[in-house]
């Protein structure tokens, strides 16, 4: 493997782990990328229970700590460098106790301190790969030589393989519904939705359909944007209730083509007047609450109950498409208008 194909892999993974961690944001240049601020409250990244007896915030140790590990198992094997905190007789195919080593090395940090290593240890793990010399990249197995001339294999052990271990753990935890009932949703729910509107309803008309809000959406295809998402959720559990299975998240698009489908739902409604997609950001959210509430619980929360979910449950979608949605879109609308001295509530 060259280092771009290296790099390449690295990063997919670790973007995929990471929309399972973080919202994502647009750039400056229009990209969907993960932004700093985490899909879990830090209650949630503190509880036990995510894999095995392991926190999200373990998770996310690991995670850093794997890489570093990687980081200086090569400067030391290969630069000639000294090991700086782990220790040299740990070999790299012992990932269990490589594991134990790192929990123990940072079981007092907190969760700021994490989420700031999580996000260091990756950078300096992709300037490292960029200089590893083409002569040093062997696709040998790690275990076929103790790890030890096996970069390329210590690699993908200490990082997508290590990423996707990561989303799958998340992935699960996150459908058994983090210790949540139907009372609670719901309540996050309206929270979420009145902290929205309020926002919304001290701004004048003109400033709705201002562009630069979110790369060139205004705020009026913000509200588009909940408005298809809502919709889209209610399409495919109509669906399910009527024994079918609809494509997600659209006919011939996966989930890794987002950025596609949002593009999609800004063409089609960006030309559309502000009184038609207000109108239906009343009346789809009256509509969609309706439908959540007439659900049963236990239909909410077990895993499997409807083909087109999978593995998963409905509070998985309909978190992400209410209360996850609405916090996102108020969160944007604020950092855009204090960037332009605006004052919103």
């Amino acid at each position: 493997m060259t280092n771009n194909e290296l790099l390449k892999q690295i990063q997919k993974d670790y973007r995929q782990l990471a929309r399972y961690l973080y919202f994502f944001e647009k750039d400056q240049h229009g990209e969907f990328v993960p932004s700093d601020r985490l899909k879990f409250t830090a209650e949630q990244c503190n509880q036990p229970g995510v894999a095995g007896d392991l926190s999200l915030k373990d998770l996310l140790v690991l995670m850093s700590g794997r890489e570093r590990f990687f980081i200086e198992w090569y400067q030391h094997n290969k630069l000639g460098m000294e090991y700086d905190q782990f220790n040299q007789d740990l070999i790299p195919q012992d990932v269990t106790q490589i594991d134990n080593f790192i929990l123990v090395h940072k079981q007092g940090q907190s969760l700021e301190e994490t989420l700031i290593d999580f996000d260091t240890a990756y950078q300096q793990l992709l300037e490292v790969v960029k200089r590893i010399p083409h002569g040093y990249l062997s696709p040998v197995d790690i275990q076929d030589q103790a790890g030890k001339n096996s970069i390329v294999g210590l690699l993908q052990e200490m990082t997508w393989n290590s990423y996707r271990w990561a989303k799958r753990a998340i992935r699960q935890w996150s459908r058994r519904g983090i210790r949540i009932n139907k009372a609670q949703m719901l309540e996050r729910i309206q929270t979420e939705r009145r902290r929205l509107e309020k926002n919304l309803t001290s701004l004048p008309e003109a400033v709705l359909v201002e562009k630069g809000v979110l790369g060139d959406w205004s705020i009026k295809d913000i509200m588009a944007h909940l408005v298809d998402w809502e919709q889209r959720f209610l399409g495919w559990y109509q669906a399910g209730l009527r024994g079918e299975i609809p494509q997600t998240p659209a006919p011939g698009l996966t989930w890794e083509d987002l950025d596609q489908l949002n593009q999609d739902i800004y063409n089609r409604n960006r030309n559309r007047p502000l009184e038609s997609i207000m109108a239906e950001f009343d009346s789809s959210y009256d509509q969609v609450m309706q439908t959540i509430r007439a659900i049963p619980e236990e239909e909410i929360f077990r895993p499997g109950v409807f083909a087109w979910t999978g593995n998963s449950n409905l509070a998985t979608f309909i978190l992400a498409n209410t209360a996850n949605h609405y916090r996102w879109a108020k969160t944007h609308i604020r950092k855009w208008g204090k960037s332009g001295n605006l004052l919103i509530p």
